[in-house]
């Protein structure tokens, strides 16, 4: 070991420094950048536990110094007093005659912030990535945004996080998350006019963000904002867009954050908002493919594989339901093709099609052949049945285009629908052999 006799020359440095008796914890020498931080002019009797770490006892780092074999260690801590974090290198050395140990005190704080920050950051993004992976991934987009906001809110230390999306004129809480204990709210934010909210639209439909720290801050800026937060217990806010194109579709937004968090609910919520519009875009789209799939282009009722989807469901849940079933088929297709051309055909067909959706609903109505309807009324009363029945034959008995036949039936317990529809066909080629009978007879 050194025997230094002279430590004068470190009062030089930034760094503060301090010699203490490796026994006794008794402070032998401080510079003057270490007399500065501890703010401590007279050592006298100070051990360095007491002066610097306001401690009754030797810490676990001192202890240690005495039984190490080598001669320097290393340690880092938060010193609360100075707000600051510090690395320790430590040295044993010899010092006017005594063992003593050598400490410098390297000032970390800007480097531990920025590592923290990194840390922040790099979490941040996996976080993120975590929640687009998910969103993309589910098939139920409904409980793949409930998760992602319970995530959100959860992870931020919010007590709300929610979606909010516009329609025409108004915009209305669409998915919504709350920290327990935290009274939900998305009943009462329906249908809320986009006047009242108008401040805010202004400013994320420029992709911008909204932060609000504190409620009353706004309180005579944008009123109508205000009285919507105050009336949920809202004290500050955050809102970020949800943008398609250049047109505001909605935005994302989390209640009552830790302030600190701040910086990063901004990131974290402008990130989703892209990803969520995306997301919202494409259901969209695969919506109206799978609707383009079961409606029948020509006349815009429900095509065959609608029907044959409705006849799966209907067999895997029929638990003895009433059913009102119908089929239908225009009755002199062929001689209008024949006279008139197939153009005047199709007119009639679609003719046929809006009277039976009129009469039935248009969820009940089913083209399943070139001019032959089927009609399914699952858990539909008799009176409401027969009702719609006599509609659409009135309907029928008042066009002078339009003539079809009709088999139709209502069962208290419909056990098997297909052999229900095998009925009603049954019925149906009955009453159009009628009406060609009725026709022979009239020439």
């Amino acid at each position: 070991m050194e025997n230094y006799t002279n430590a004068d020359i470190f009062d030089v440095l930034d760094e503060a420094i301090y010699i203490s008796d490796i026994d006794t914890y008794e402070i032998l020498y401080a510079n003057q950048s270490a007399r500065k931080l501890f703010e401590c002019e007279d050592l006298a009797a100070k051990r360095c536990y007491e002066l610097f770490h306001q401690r009754k006892s030797a810490c676990e780092h001192c202890k240690r110094m005495r039984r190490l074999v080598e001669n320097s260690y290393e340690w880092e801590s938060y010193v609360e007093r100075r707000k600051k974090h510090f690395q320790f290198k430590n040295k044993l050395i010899m010092y006017q005659g005594r063992r003593a140990r050598i400490e410098i005190a390297f000032d970390v704080t800007d480097q531990m912030k920025k590592n923290n920050e990194l840390y922040t950051a790099l979490n941040l993004e996996k976080f993120v990535t975590e929640q687009v992976a998910k969103i993309s991934k589910s098939k139920d987009l409904h409980t793949a945004f409930d998760q992602m906001l319970e995530a959100v809110g959860s992870y931020m230390g919010a007590e709300r996080a929610y979606i909010f999306e516009i329609y025409k004129n108004t915009v209305s809480n669409t998915y919504e998350w709350c920290a327990p204990g935290v009274i939900p709210q998305k009943q009462n934010l329906q249908n809320l006019p986009l006047s009242d909210v108008r401040h805010w639209t202004r400013v994320l439909e420029k992709s911008q963000c909204i932060l609000v720290e504190d409620i009353e801050d706004i309180a005579h800026t944008d009123q109508e904002e205000y009285r919507i937060l105050k009336m949920q217990d809202i004290i500050s806010c955050i809102e970020a867009p949800i943008l398609q194109g250049q047109e505001l579709v909605g935005f994302i937004g989390v209640d009552n954050a830790p302030p600190g968090m701040n910086a990063n609910i901004l990131y974290l919520l402008k990130t989703l908002g892209y990803f969520v519009s995306i997301v919202m875009q494409n259901a969209e789209h695969e919506f109206v493919l799978e609707s383009l799939s079961y409606v029948d282009e020509m006349t815009g009722a429900a095509n065959r594989n609608a029907y044959s989807k409705q006849m799966e469901h209907l067999r895997r849940n029929a638990n003895f339901r009433s059913m009102g079933l119908a089929m239908c088929d225009l009755n002199g297709l062929k001689k209008i093709n024949d006279l008139c051309g197939h153009h005047k055909g199709d007119e009639v067909i679609c003719r046929l099609a809006a009277m039976l959706r009129e009469a039935f609903g248009a969820r009940s109505v089913f083209r399943i052949g070139g001019d032959e309807f089927a009609v399914l009324m699952p858990e539909v009363t008799e009176d409401r049945f027969q009702s719609a029945l006599a509609a659409f034959r009135s309907a029928l008995e008042a066009s002078s285009e339009v003539n079809a036949a009709i088999g139709a039936l209502w069962y208290e317990e419909c056990h098997d629908p297909e052999k229900m529809m095998e009925l009603a066909d049954r019925k149906m080629y009955q009453d159009k052999q009628n009406y060609y009978e009725q026709l022979k007879t009239r020439q």
